[in-house]
């Protein structure tokens, strides 16, 4: 069976996803990979490539002096027969190749990660339409992403669509050292006497940090002095984003890290359990990884009304929640005054996450929809 994967292949998720459901030994035999990555070639990290060659019969870049479309058809024409196409993350910019060479291709897997449908231009819905129209599958692997195929890019066929979810190898870091030793906060602060408050967890403007900053900002001074930031912003960041964030910190008057680094699942499972406090309020969301793995860190999560997870609400797992920015200020006030109560509480309800996040109960329904 001939399998082309198109996505970017220097993004954790799609690595997870290589390493975990297509490198399985007894889902890889008599399987014929093909990756097109859709970005710049040097993006994808040393340790991230060494699997792809391992794994991949053949690998295609998007030429950077060339469309995407025009990349893409060429891909698809030297890797034809093509028994499945799998889409991870949608662009728009696939839809005329696919279109173009349907009539090679057997299979087409559309998988929405999040934001290529919720942050989806309403101009846009109708090319959308069609691009879902001429596929076999579409992963919505959330009530949200399922719901707006359903009713706003009005998916007739419902039995199209599936709901595989991507495992988080970090939660299964977390399972491996929580009853260990205890964290060394200086991960992330200077001071391991300070409360660690993690605020969103990448560097896109969607994360609305400032909006965050600010509410932390007007926090009393008996309590702002027990705070250190944490702004994990290496994926995403734009140096303008980055000047307007770093003014935003030091107005604060509180200690900060800008963090920069990508870090490996053992040393970001390291980080989430080094932090006290997590606030997260991005425009929209899918089903964070992040905000499952810091509350099976035992960290006190604060978060959005507006995003919605149904495990919340299935396991009974404890967060915080706010409808206006305003309103984080006296959140985080009282759950300083309560630190040890409230993590112990977000500790009672969480060890389900083990089960219900990791790649080895998870990867089963992927290989499912080959």
């Amino acid at each position: 069976m001939k399998i082309f994967l198109i996505g970017s292949f220097d993004s954790i998720y799609m690595y997870q996803y290589v390493k975990e459901v297509l490198l399985d030994c007894d889902f890889k035999t008599d399987k014929q990979y093909y990756f097109f990555h859709s970005g710049n070639a040097s993006a994808i990290s040393k340790e991230y490539m060494q699997l792809y060659e391992k794994v991949a019969y053949k690998i295609y870049y998007e030429k950077p002096y060339k469309r995407t479309n025009h990349s893409l058809i060429y891909a698809l024409d030297d890797a034809s027969p093509i028994d499945v196409v799998h889409i991870q993350y949608v662009k728009l910019g696939y839809l005329k190749p696919i279109r173009k060479k349907r009539r090679l291709i057997q299979k087409v897997i559309l998988t929405a990660w999040g934001s290529d449908f919720l942050r989806l231009d309403n101009r846009f819905y109708s090319k959308m339409k069609k691009f879902i129209e001429m596929v076999d599958v579409v992963v919505a692997g959330t009530d949200n992403l399922r719901n707006f195929a359903i009713d706003t890019l009005k998916i007739k066929n419902i039995d199209k669509l599936a709901a595989p979810q991507f495992g988080s190898p970090i939660i299964e870091e977390i399972g491996r050292l929580k009853h260990g030793e205890q964290t060394d906060k200086n991960k992330i602060s200077t001071s391991s006497k300070k409360i660690v408050i993690a605020c969103g967890y990448n560097g896109k403007p969607e994360q609305q940090h400032i909006n965050i900053i600010r509410a932390l900002s007007e926090i009393r001074e008996v309590y702002k002095s027990q705070i250190f930031l944490h702004l994990p912003v290496a994926y995403g960041l734009s140096d303008e984003y980055c000047a307007l964030l770093t003014t935003e910190l030091e107005k604060s008057g509180m200690p900060y890290k800008l963090d920069k680094k990508f870090y490996n699942p053992k040393e970001m499972a390291e980080i989430r359990l080094a932090t006290d406090i997590f606030i997260h309020g991005q425009t929209t969301d899918a089903s964070s990884s992040s905000v499952f793995e810091y509350i099976y860190a035992d960290v006190v999560v604060i978060n959005g009304r507006w995003l919605q997870y149904h495990e919340v609400d299935d396991y009974n797992l404890s967060i915080k929640e706010f409808n206006e920015f305003s309103e984080i200020t006296n959140i985080v006030e009282d759950v300083l005054e309560h630190l040890e109560e409230e993590k112990k509480k977000v500790a009672n309800s969480n060890e389900i996450l083990l089960t219900t996040r990791s790649w080895s109960n998870l990867k089963y329904a992927w290989q499912e929809l080959y």
